[in-house]
């Protein structure tokens, strides 16, 4: 009797859990409103709102939130004796989105269990209905919607259906990905299919869950195609050939896209910066070069070219104007009484802020009379990183300043007040940008193509990092793309992509998930290659900045000391030894590659430095005895070193597989 007792009660207490997820508020895992830009809602800010019976709250703490909890009963079947249990219902006149959402949803199912669902437009009597889309969104009651913006979405599943809609489309799509991750339990770790993780079973079940997601950043960057879209990124996504999401016109360094110099530079050398008493014409997108920005037809010349871009395609929403990368700045006497009298520890950093301020605001209150609502993002960077002295400096509110992470420290996080680099050559400006314009942007460094090809890890500043930049507000997240570095640096990719859509997320529970399924059977040695990565860069304790501070080939030696490779070394042969199948050893071969190629640059290094090891320095004699033995030792041990990157795909530097051909690289190297 008190057996059947007890039973009953888990029974009513489960359907009780069910009916206060199906029918009461739920808790969305982020917590962002929208506000406009260009031809979509697509900021995502720290300010409180509702969705329908979810309430979007504030923020109060981060990495809290299980991104894969244990589902609640009672469950619902998709899938069971080979049979479908389900089928997935559209509008009649689904658009293209919504139905590519649908296959997805299709594929996925089919790649776990062997069995296709149908698509249909009414429901089927003898299926529970997947509603997708429109449909579910005439079905969800006392949602509102327009808090949603763009992407946000909504899932809920009910004893009488499933239902997955956004508030637009690309929220649908956002919200399946998220629901065939989530509940179905699939994984995209990176892209292609070496980085996707189908569970196989021939049952699917999904639990109650009642879920309001709005992403973080309403603007989202993390690399491009198909993966990143999986990722529900907006940017350098497309769906059937199409972009979607974001239209952000360039990336950075665009003067000569506007201005080009075949075009203008024989009607107009007086456009083009002033070097050395002449003005030569640039190349073709040259960098190194500049234009005249404050020659007075420079500004009107790309204010037209920019609103015609516009004229010509009004679905931009984001429009990159930034000056070339490099040097080159214009020394015409106009250009440079804009520049401002700096202390020497600022004046690098604001070398051309104030006049680049000045043609910025110039150019984008001209843009503004015919299209006020579109963005066009400048950038903070190099020289050009600290906001203009003239106390009476802001912003026009069609800018977004992009602030870019570099010259300062990539090692310690942005807001840890010991690192003295990272406070004094980013932080302090990038909280006073915060407090000036009205759409503040990031460009992170999450892939390092100076740091040349090293195993590269950032998950001890990234997990710090992206919370505290929601926080001050930012609305656009980018980083540099890993691309051929995947194997290097992409779990950092993973990590920033995934906290760019929920701030909240438990990072440690994410990275457990990567490790038991990404490598399966080697899950535990390769957490501990992982573990003694990460360990090796919050260790060393010191600044790292490949561009602005030393080269990767001085600074490597700070981070891979003998311990650290043999433990890295380690954990990868133990992997490798009880890797079971085909796809888990290929997973685990792109790391060992890292390791090794890694170990072959430290045994160059030592072989090279040795010949200087307790010689005088002052004697240059001694100094070139030494150099010639490195160069003739280190040659045969270069040509190997840089035979295994291209064999490998490791994009690395000269100054790091031709290190002996740097005099004074082998001596600092020597010192280390």
């Amino acid at each position: 009797m008190l057996r059947c007792e007890k039973t009953v009660w888990l029974k009513l207490l489960a359907m009780l859990l069910a009916f206060c997820l199906t029918t009461s508020a739920c808790t969305p895992t982020s917590a962002c409103a929208p506000v406009p830009v260009g031809n979509r809602q697509v900021r995502a800010d720290k300010r409180g709102g509702s969705a329908g019976t979810g309430v979007i709250a504030k923020h109060t703490r981060t990495g809290r939130i299980n991104p894969y909890p244990n589902p609640y009963p009672p469950f619902y079947t998709l899938v069971e004796n080979a049979k479908p249990s389900c089928v997935i219902v559209t509008e009649p006149d689904a658009s293209g989105i919504e139905i590519y959402a649908a296959k997805e949803l299709v594929e996925y199912v089919r790649k776990i269990t062997g069995v296709e669902l149908k698509l249909a437009n009414r429901p089927d009597e003898n299926l529970r209905p997947i509603y997708l889309g429109r449909t579910a969104k005439k079905r969800l009651r006392q949602v509102e919607w327009e808090k949603l913006g763009a992407d946000g979405f909504v899932l809920r599943s009910t004893p009488e259906a499933i239902l997955i809609a956004g508030n637009e489309d690309l929220g649908t799509l956002y919200g399946t990905y998220h629901f065939i991750e989530k509940h179905l339990g699939v994984r995209w770790f990176m892209p292609a299919d070496i980085g996707e993780v189908v569970p196989e079973s021939k049952i699917l079940q999904v639990g109650t869950f009642n879920e309001v997601e709005v992403p973080c950043f309403g603007v989202r960057w993390i690399d491009s195609g198909q993966w990143a879209l999986r990722q529900k990124m907006n940017v350098k996504v497309s769906v059937g050939g199409k972009p979607v999401g974001i239209n952000w016109q360039w990336g950075f360094h665009t003067f000569f896209k506007l201005i080009r110099p075949e075009k203008y530079f024989d009607d107009h050398p007086e456009w083009f910066a002033l070097i050395n008493g002449k003005r030569i014409k640039p190349e073709p997108n040259q960098q190194g070069r500049q234009l005249c920005t404050s020659n007075p037809e420079v500004i009107e010349e790309v204010a037209k070219n920019i609103i015609r871009i516009f004229d010509e395609d009004p679905s931009i929403d984001i429009f990159a104007l930034s000056p070339q990368d490099g040097g080159g700045f214009c020394e015409c006497g106009r250009c440079r009484a804009l520049d401002e009298k700096r202390t020497p520890e600022q004046s690098w950093h604001a070398k051309y802020s104030n006049r680049l301020a000045v043609f910025n605001n110039e150019v984008a209150r001209r843009v503004a009379k015919k299209y006020p609502d579109k963005l066009i993002k400048v950038g903070a960077y190099a020289m050009y990183l600290r906001v203009p002295l003239n106390p009476g400096y802001k912003p026009e509110p069609n800018l977004a300043i992009q602030v870019c992470h570099t010259y300062s420290c990539n090692n310690h996080r942005v807001a840890l007040p010991t690192c003295e680099r990272n406070r004094k050559m980013f932080t302090e400006e990038l909280e006073h940008w915060a407090r000036l314009t009205k759409h503040l942007f990031i460009y992170e460094y999450y892939q390092k193509y100076a740091w040349g090809g090293f195993p590269y890890c950032q998950i001890h500043v990234i997990r710090e990092d992206i919370p505290y930049y929601h926080n001050l507000g930012v609305e656009g997240f980018y980083t540099q793309e890993a691309r051929g570095g995947w194997p290097a640096c992409g779990l950092n990719h993973y990590i920033a992509a995934k906290l760019a859509w929920n701030v909240e997320l438990d990072v440690d529970r994410l990275l457990e998930d990567f490790y038991e399924k990404f490598y399966a059977e080697s899950a535990q040695p390769m957490r501990r290659y992982y573990e003694h990565l990460e360990r090796a860069f919050v260790e060393a304790e010191v600044c790292l900045s490949p561009f602005g501070l030393e080269s990767a080939t001085i600074a490597a030696l700070d981070f891979f000391g003998p311990e650290v490779i043999t433990a890295l070394d380690n954990a990868v042969s133990e992997a490798e030894q009880i890797a079971k199948s085909d796809i888990v050893r290929r997973r685990i071969q792109l790391v060992r590659v890292g390791v090794d190629y890694t170990k072959k640059f430290l045994n160059y290094m030592n072989v090279i430095t040795t010949p200087f090891k307790g010689i005088d320095l002052q004697d240059a004699e001694a100094v070139a005895a030494a150099h010639k033995k490195a160069v003739a030792s280190g040659e045969p041990l270069s040509v190997e070193l840089k035979k295994f990157c291209k064999e490998n795909n490791i994009r690395s530097r000269d100054d790091i597989v031709e290190a002996h051909k740097w005099l004074n690289l082998v001596i600092r190297a020597a010192a280390k």
